[in-house]
């Protein structure tokens, strides 16, 4: 697993892991999971992806941004919470954002919950992931209360394997994923 349960070295444990990757590693490991994405039953059937623009050495994935009706989140001001909005054109409708990651215009509408809940797959970003579903975040629960508003939306974390962990810790308020898809496997997360 690594260093322990404590949060923050297994954060900077598994962030120095993602960083020790080259460019070339991690431009074939994208593939590989974009591949393994469109391979996933709920990529197939449902016609929304919620994504994330990759920050820092995260992986990127672009290349499927054109093949369903994107999602993407924006950091609300009001609610001091992240919200998904749709988005036709990445290269225009995107500005830098409250953390410095591109985020969908201020003036473009954030999405119904309903329909994210039915009508799209989220794929998460993650410092850490384990088999079992447990993800560990950059801190600050952003992402988990944003699951939360999404409901049962299926949800898939996002990693490279070597940010795999044997087992994390996980804390109530923690929304397990119903998988975790790296550039060598799919694990279907055993329960919620």
């Amino acid at each position: 697993m690594g260093p322990g349960s404590d949060k923050d070295a297994l954060r900077s444990f598994y962030l120095k892991r993602r960083k020790e990757l080259s460019s070339a590693e991690r431009l074939d490991f994208d593939r590989a999971i974009a591949d393994h994405v469109r391979a996933l039953p709920e990529f197939q059937r449902l016609p929304g992806l919620a994504a994330f623009v990759a920050f820092g050495a995260e992986p990127d994935l672009r290349s499927l941004f054109p093949e369903k009706r994107l999602y993407l989140p924006r950091f609300s001001a009001e609610t001091k919470e992240y919200e998904f909005v749709r988005i036709d054109d990445p290269a225009e409708q995107l500005r830098p954002g409250k953390f410095g990651i591109p985020e969908p215009l201020a003036a473009l509408p954030a999405a119904d919950w309903t329909l994210i809940r039915r009508q799209v797959l989220i794929l998460v970003p993650a410092v850490a992931c384990d088999p079992g579903g447990t993800r560990l975040g950059r801190g600050g629960g952003f992402y988990d209360r944003l699951l939360d508003k999404a409901g049962g939306a299926a949800a898939a974390a996002v990693i490279y394997s070597c940010q795999l962990a044997e087992k994390l810790p996980r804390e109530p308020h923690d929304r397990p994923m119903d998988r975790v898809v790296t550039e060598q496997q799919i694990f279907n997360c055993p329960c919620k």
